[in-house]
């Protein structure tokens, strides 16, 4: 019976080493963060992209930050991030991303940014932004040998076509700019005769070895982001890729402020002074040196117009009219110092008879419409073609 006791204990003791006796809980996993790439990169001072790779040996996402504004975590998940990285406009720097998640070992990547090269400190560039315009300011450090071109793009642009290199699309800038330039003035004379005499004649004119230039606001966007780029030449017109950039935001449009104008129209038939355009306009806003947009057709054009485009109401009418002929390029503005008058010739299908109406409104610096629309009579002519 002794012996059956001790064969007993025995199995028992083999069935509590097997299992544990169920008295200890399994232990947790402790995930695991590891990557196949060097995690010390070298950033050119322009800014770059890049996307770095990892695992996790779990299926959870692991945590990616980073400790510096210029060093942007644009996105990440499981295996990957993309990180930006902002151009430099000053000494060399470096940011860490850190990828962490839970107990596990961080991965840390380190960027190491190169400082603006010497060139900065030839030539300076910055922006005074309004709305539509902006002021490009260049400063000529070196002195009067160093001739310069600038130019501005928007910032979309210069990310997609020059950021991923700039010194080479410089180069390639300048030469096509050097060979518009020798062109031009080999073809049509004047002062100049080869850009030699003109790269001496523009930086003698320049003052202090500071000029400025606004643009004229013709194509630019309120509240979008510019790069202003400005680079050397030398007489020969021989570029080695140096440049300086600024980044800029132009600034919002402000609100639109309501102006109390009318305009008093009245439409003449005056063949007499020009068969081809025997029709007059003439234009007389209640207020001085105001911009204004005006528009003419025949009476019937006009009801199509109100009923379609304005559902019989004339300010309506008037903006649709307004937007539709800037989008087709045939929008144009006007601003009154005095008297203003504009021709205007025969309409399509004359019968002998010509009815015609015109509207007017106030537009303010920036294009938009800030007043009610005036309406003209009702102008009926006998005519012969």
């Amino acid at each position: 019976m002794r012996k059956y006791l001790s064969i007993f204990a025995l199995l028992f003791g083999l069935v509590c080493l097997t299992t544990g006796c169920n008295n200890d809980e399994e232990q947790p996993v402790i995930p695991a963060l590891s990557t196949e790439m060097e995690q010390e990169l070298t950033v050119p001072f322009e800014g770059e992209s890049f996307t770095i790779t990892y695992s996790i040996t779990t299926k959870d996402r692991p945590y990616v930050d980073s400790n510096a504004d210029w060093a942007r975590v644009v996105s990440s998940d499981n295996t990957t991030a993309k990180i930006t990285i902002e151009p430099n406009e000053g000494e060399a720097r470096t940011a860490e991303i850190r990828i962490s998640y839970g107990n596990a070992d961080p991965l840390i990547f380190v960027f190491s940014q190169e400082a603006k090269p010497a060139f900065s400190e030839l030539l300076k560039i910055s922006v005074e932004p309004d709305c539509n315009s902006f002021k490009v300011i260049l400063e000529n450090l070196e002195g009067e040998e160093l001739w310069y071109y600038y130019m501005a793009v928007t910032k979309a642009y210069y990310d997609e076509h020059i950021a991923a290199d700039p010194s080479a699309w410089v180069i390639e800038n300048a030469r096509q700019k050097y060979d518009a330039w020798l062109n031009y003035y080999m073809t049509w004379g004047g002062t100049p005769q080869s850009f030699a005499e003109y790269y001496l004649l523009t930086n003698a004119s320049k003052e202090e070895n500071t000029f400025q230039q606004f643009n004229d606001g013709s194509e630019v966007t309120p509240d979008t982001e510019y790069v202003a780029l400005a680079y050397d030449l030398d007489p020969e017109g021989n570029c080695n890729g140096n440049y300086s950039i600024c980044i800029f935001r132009t600034n919002p449009l402000p609100p639109v402020e309501t102006i109390d104008v009318s305009f008093d129209l009245e439409i003449s038939y005056r063949p007499e002074e020009d068969p081809r355009y025997p029709f007059r306009i003439d234009i007389t806003p209640s207020i001085e040196d105001c911009y204004f947009f005006y528009y003419i057709a025949t009476e019937e054009d006009y009801q199509k117009a109100l009923a379609s485009l304005g559902g019989g109401d004339l300010d309506k009418m008037t903006e649709e009219i307004y937007k539709q002929l800037g989008e087709i390029g045939e929008l144009y503005k006007y601003r009154y110092y005095g008297q203003y008058y504009q021709t205007w010739s025969f309409p399509a299908d004359s019968d002998g008879k010509v009815s015609l109406r015109a509207i007017a409104c106030g537009l303010d610096p920036y294009d938009r419409i800030n007043s009610r629309t005036t309406l003209s009579e009702c102008y009926t002519f006998t005519v012969s073609q």
